[in-house]
């Protein structure tokens, strides 16, 4: 079996990668010692590698860089490698790195840059291998002890919608159909912040654009720090009405949003036939595989096995669109404590352009 090897350079506190802490006179100063930033990573699939580094708290913070590069000594030498990722919010602590290839070593690290543009940190590595080998799915036999997949599905359902508050981070793989008829894949990131039973707010991002939406209990505002534009209307005071309306009123779906609402009935309606695939793996999760019909599209739901059943991949199918294009989200980071309050605050910088953001209302029949 194929595999690649990944190095990954960890940058810590002390001398020349990385470091993080509270020294108002940055991290050469005097002061408290900085905090250790630890780089570590997930191999989940064929072409990608998730890292996460802990968060700064330095009000001297100004942005993380992250580093790859196909030879060693990266530790010691970033600026020989490639900068893949500026972050520019020290909350943000999640990326993506897909498109990679086989048979290939791969070495990272992470700095944390002050405002006085300074460094500081140790290095050190850690080895991983990606891709993981194909999951395992223990498939069911046709015996009456197989699971229900609308029960293991309720029991998920009923779960998240107990939950009042995440943080989630989800890597999304979408088909695209050229006018020639050549079906490519398009990817992106998005991370939610919800405080139920009416706040969510989104940060996007991808190779062409970054978005950030923000709905608060009254307004719903898209920001595109992209293009510079923004846009405002007003919605219902729950997540649930306003992604009615946005459905009923402008034919728009919040990606994800009906994991936000989780109800089983809304989640059921319309599902013509379901089946408890297996046991299988995605990342480092052990999962249940369930798979559903409906009328105009098929989807697969991986949900993890315990106490908490996040759903963890959502494949669907979309079988009446030309090419049957499908959309893939795995959710590689699912965090229950309260978001931060920083991240129901959208701030529309001077000089922005209010534009017409969301699709026109839909003409009542």
């Amino acid at each position: 079996m194929n595999r690649r090897l990944v190095v990954l350079s960890i940058c810590m506190a002390a001398a020349l990668a990385v470091s993080c802490g509270d020294d108002e006179q940055g991290p050469s100063g005097p002061g408290t010692a900085p905090e250790t930033s630890t780089l570590t990573a997930v191999s989940g699939s064929t072409d990608a590698i998730y890292l996460t580094w802990t968060s700064c708290g330095s009000s001297d913070f100004t942005e993380y860089r992250i580093y790859r590069s196909l030879t060693t000594g990266i530790q010691a030498n970033p600026d020989q490698a490639t900068i893949i990722q500026i972050v520019t919010s020290s909350s943000d602590t999640t990326l993506t790195d897909s498109g990679l290839g086989w048979n290939t070593t791969y070495y990272y690290a992470e700095g944390t840059y002050y405002t006085k543009g300074d460094q500081d940190g140790k290095a050190g590595y850690v080895v991983a291998e990606d891709p993981n080998p194909p999951p395992t799915e223990t498939l069911p036999s046709a015996q009456a002890d197989a699971p229900d997949p609308f029960q293991v599905l309720r029991q998920a359902a009923d779960w998240v919608a107990a939950t009042k508050q995440c943080t989630l981070t989800a890597r999304t793989t979408s088909d695209q159909i050229l006018d020639s008829g050549q079906k490519v894949q398009v990817t992106a990131e998005r991370t939610l912040y919800v405080q139920k039973p009416n706040k969510v707010a989104v940060e996007y991002r991808s190779a062409q654009e970054r978005r950030r939406v923000l709905l608060d209990g009254k307004t719903l505002t898209l920001f595109s720090p992209t293009k510079n534009t923004y846009g405002r209307e007003a919605m219902p005071g729950t997540i649930k009405a306003a992604l009615d309306k946005l459905a009923n009123e402008y034919g728009m779906v919040m990606p994800l949003g009906e994991l936000l609402v989780s109800d089983y009935d809304r989640l059921a309606a319309n599902i013509q036939t379901g089946q408890y695939i297996g046991q299988s793996t995605v990342g480092l999760y052990p999962c249940d595989h369930l798979a559903f019909t409906q009328e105009s599209l098929d989807w697969e739901i991986w949900l993890e096995r315990g106490a908490k059943p996040v759903p963890r991949k959502i494949v669907i199918t979309y079988k009446l669109l030309d090419g049957a294009p499908r959309h893939e989200t795995v959710i590689t980071r699912w965090d229950d404590s309260a978001p931060p309050k920083s991240a129901f605050t959208l701030d529309i910088p001077a000089g922005a352009v209010k534009a017409d953001m969301l699709p026109a209302p839909a003409a009542a029949e």
